[in-house]
C-alpha cells in the first residue's frame, strides 16, 4: 500500500479530488479547447530586496501531458533558491509514517468496511479486487486515510503518477542545476489538516470516491486542461463553487497554511535573492488564495505568463 509514498506532496491535489467527489459540479463547465502551447499560470512577486516567482503544481499527472513554457523555464534558470511545500527526504518520510501510524489507524476497534452502507461496502469490495488489494486490506485506516489512498491508488491505476507531477520536475531540474532549496512546512501540516476532516466527512469521502470515481478522471482532465491554459479565473470559479460546501475543508487544507505560506515567504524576502516556489494549483486560485495573501503585504505582485504582465493585486 506505501501510505507514506502516496502521500508524499498530494494534499492539495487529494483536496481537488475530495471536493470533486463531495461536489461533482465542479465539471458541469466544459474546459476551454487546449491550447497547442502550454502556458501555466505563473506569477511574480516582488519587493526592494527579493524576486520571488510563484508556480502552481498539479503533483499527479499522466506523463503525456506537457506544461512547460518558455516563461516558466525562463523563471527556473533565473532563480536561486527553489522552494516547496515540504521536504520528501528521509526524515521527512519516516515523520509521514509515524504520523500514519498515530492518527491513520483506528483505535477503537472499529473497521473501516462496517462503517460504510451496503452499497458502498459492495463497490468497496470491487475496486479493492480491482486493485489487487484482499476485501479487508483497508479495515484499520481511519476514514481520512482510506479516502487518500483510494483516490490516489485509482489514479495511479489509469496512468497518474507523482513522478510525472510539475514539482517533481521541477525539484529534479533544481538538483541537477546545484540550487538551494527551502521548505514552506514540515510533513505533518498537511497530513494534519486532512486528518481533521473527521469520521463523517472521511466516510462520505471514501462513500462519495466509490461512487464518482468512473467520473474522476473527466473531472481532471477538465481540470488540467484549464491548468494547462493558465485559466485561473475558471479554476477559481471550480474551486470556489466546491468549498462554499464543505468551508471547513478549504479553511484547513487551504486558507491557514496559505496564511502561514505567505508570512514565511515574507521573512524570506530579506534573503536579497530569487526564488522560485512551486506549491499546490489549489492554492494560488480562489478567495483566500495564496497570491490574494501576499497582495495585502504591499509586495507587487504579477502575473508574467500573459503576453502582458498584469497586476495580480488589482481585483485581490
Amino acid at each position: 500500500m506505501h501510505a507514506a509514498r502516496i502521500l508524499k506532496r498530494t494534499a492539495s491535489f487529494v483536496l481537488i479530488a475530495i471536493l470533486a467527489s463531495l461536489n461533482a459540479a465542479v465539471a458541469d463547465t466544459p474546459a476551454s479547447t487546449s491550447e497547442p502551447d502550454p502556458h501555466p499560470a505563473l506569477w511574480k512577486v516582488e519587493d526592494n530586496n527579493s524576486t520571488f516567482y510563484i508556480f502552481g503544481s498539479i503533483h499527479l499527472l499522466p506523463d503525456y501531458v506537457a506544461w512547460k513554457s518558455p516563461t516558466v523555464t525562463g523563471a527556473m534558470a533565473k532563480s536561486k533558491t527553489f522552494v516547496f511545500e515540504t521536504s520528501d527526504d528521509q526524515s521527512a518520510a519516516v515523520q509521514t509514517q509515524d504520523f500514519i501510524t498515530e492518527r491513520g489507524l483506528q483505535r477503537n476497534g472499529q473497521r473501516l468496511r462496517a462503517m460504510l452502507s451496503s452499497d458502498a461496502q459492495t463497490q468497496f469490495d470491487k475496486r479493492l479486487t480491482e486493485f489487487g488489494y484482499a476485501p479487508n486490506k483497508f479495515d484499520t485506516l481511519n476514514p481520512w486515510l482510506a479516502s487518500v489512498i483510494l483516490k490516489v491508488t485509482f489514479l495511479e491505476s489509469i496512468g497518474y503518477s507523482s513522478d510525472a507531477g510539475a514539482d517533481t520536475t521541477i525539484e529534479s531540474y533544481a538538483r541537477h542545476s546545484g540550487r538551494d532549496f527551502r521548505y514552506l512546512e514540515g510533513p505533518q501540516v498537511g497530513l494534519n489538516a486532512l486528518a481533521k476532516l473527521g469520521e463523517k466527512t472521511g466516510v462520505e469521502s471514501v462513500e462519495a470516491t466509490l461512487a464518482d470515481m468512473d467520473e474522476m478522471p473527466a473531472i481532471l482532465q477538465n481540470l488540467i486542461e484549464r491548468w494547462q491554459n493558465g485559466d485561473v479565473p475558471a479554476m477559481s470559479a471550480m474551486l470556489d463553487r466546491s468549498l462554499s460546501d464543505n468551508p471547513e475543508i478549504g479553511k484547513d487544507l487551504l486558507l491557514d497554511r496559505n496564511h502561514a505560506w505567505s508570512e514565511e515567504i515574507d521573512r524570506l524576502s530579506s534573503q536579497h535573492t530569487t526564488f522560485f516556489i512551486t506549491v499546490g494549483i489549489a492554492h494560488l486560485a480562489g478567495h483566500g488564495s495564496l497570491i490574494e495573501d501576499l497582495c495585502t503585504k504591499g509586495l507587487r505582485v504579477s502575473r508574467v505568463d500573459t503576453s502582458t504582465p498584469t497586476n495580480a493585486c488589482a481585483s485581490a
